[in-house]
This record gives structure tokens, sequence and C-alpha cells, in this order.
């Protein structure tokens, strides 16, 4: 989480929340959520490890043509 050891309890809610439900998601283009926890007082997930660079550093550099970006828009 962001805000860490200062979330709100509203923050830790909806951070509980959101990867409870995520971690339902069974989908090939979606990274699985394997574990949703708390250690030392820091609330985690644990996902799969993807290599390569995320699409916000892939469009950091150049705007995507737009073939492309209607590809992966279709994907997601």
């Amino acid at each position: 989480m962001l805000s860490g050891p200062w979330a709100t309890e509203a923050e830790i809610r909806r951070f509980r929340g959101e990867t409870t439900a995520a971690a339902t998601l069974q989908h090939p283009n979606v990274v699985a959520i394997h574990e949703v926890g708390v250690h030392e007082g820091r609330h985690y997930f644990s996902m799969d490890y993807i290599a390569g660079q995320s699409l916000a550093e892939m469009i950091q550099r150049t705007p995507l043509p737009a073939g492309r970006a209607a590809r992966y828009v279709k994907i997601i």
C-alpha cells in the first residue's frame, strides 16, 4: 500500500477488497494474485512475476502506433 503504516481504516478496507476481488480473476491477460495479507503491520499482496516493461514505461518514450494501441485495448 502506498500509504503503508499510515493507511486509514478506509484505505485498508479498500485495499483488501480490491486485492481479494482481483485474486478471484482467472484470465490469460490478468496477472494472478496468490496471497493477500499483513506482515509486520504492512498490508501486501503477492502475484506472479512478469518479465518486461509496463505499458506506462512503453508509452512514456513515444506514443504507440494506432493499430498496436487498438490491439492492446481489444485485449484489455
